[in-house]
């Protein structure tokens, strides 16, 4: 939990190796402001009844992600809950320049500005995997992220396919 001015650089955060319960990997509170430069960030798996945990949480602060590896492991078995690899409600603002991005295969978002919230997701750069930020469209019709340029489409040997979007400054 940062409630300051943080810079992450290699580490590695997996929810499931410190936690019994729900919980975040990272969590950016109202007046924070934090960068992400590299580093692997795993959410885990939530537990039943649970909203779902994230990769990184903007708890109403601000995050710019340059790179890493973002990860959530999915749904406990038999949970009903929902799954958010990046998440932003308060008027948070996430601002995604680079990094991989992986969701389980119960993720309802990779991506996920709360409606009504205030909160935004910029997409300037990354790599998406099976997940297309720029489908990304709320069921009222809005959307709380912005994508910027289109990306190049990998289809891997495995039946992946890979959202490419370089950073254009």
């Amino acid at each position: 939990v940062v409630d300051g001015d943080m810079t992450i650089e290699d580490v590695k955060i997996d929810v499931d190796d410190y936690a019994d319960e729900y919980m975040d990997a990272i969590v950016a509170n109202k007046g924070s402001n934090v960068t992400i430069n590299s580093g692997h960030f795993n959410g885990g798996t939530t537990e039943l009844g649970g909203a779902g945990n994230t990769a990184v949480f903007a708890n109403g602060g601000n995050v710019t992600i340059n790179g890493g590896y973002f990860t959530v492991n999915g749904l406990a078995e038999g949970d009903t809950g929902h799954i958010d690899l990046i998440y932003a409600k308060d008027n948070a603002r996430v601002h995604i320049y680079g990094g991989t991005f992986v969701g389980a295969d119960d993720t309802v978002w990779l991506l996920n500005a709360k409606d009504n919230s205030g909160a935004r997701i910029y997409v300037h750069g990354g790599t998406f995997i099976n997940w297309n930020p720029s489908n990304e469209v709320a069921p009222d019709g809005t959307t709380e992220i912005t994508v910027y340029g289109k990306p190049t489409i990998e289809e891997k040997d495995n039946g992946d396919v890979w959202y490419v979007y370089t950073y254009q400054p």
